[in-house]
């Protein structure tokens, strides 16, 4: 990702993605599927996960991962995200 450019991912099932991400961009997770990262990446731009779930069965190096919760899923904000250590990577579910 050259550039400052976005790399923005909205499936509604489960996927996965191997090729390797790196550059200055960011990396955006959408919809409701898990999206699997199996690749060794190292970006320089953030990883927001505003929905579905993101699991790195490779590594995402370099990059701050950001949960975005949904504010009008209540009366109050709820945190349900949720990190799952795996083998051999680890996912964020929101």
């Amino acid at each position: 990702m050259l550039d400052n450019a976005a790399l923005v991912f909205d499936q509604p099932a489960d996927a996965s993605f191997s090729a390797v991400i790196s550059g200055t961009g960011t990396l955006t997770k959408r919809g409701v599927g898990n999206l699997n990262l199996t690749s060794v990446s190292a970006m320089g731009g953030a990883t927001t996960i505003e929905a579905g779930k993101l699991s790195v069965n490779g590594s995402l190096a370099n990059s701050a991962v950001m949960v975005i919760q949904d504010l009008r899923a209540g009366p109050r904000p709820r945190n349900l995200g949720r990190v799952a250590f795996g083998k051999p990577g680890f996912g964020v579910e929101h």
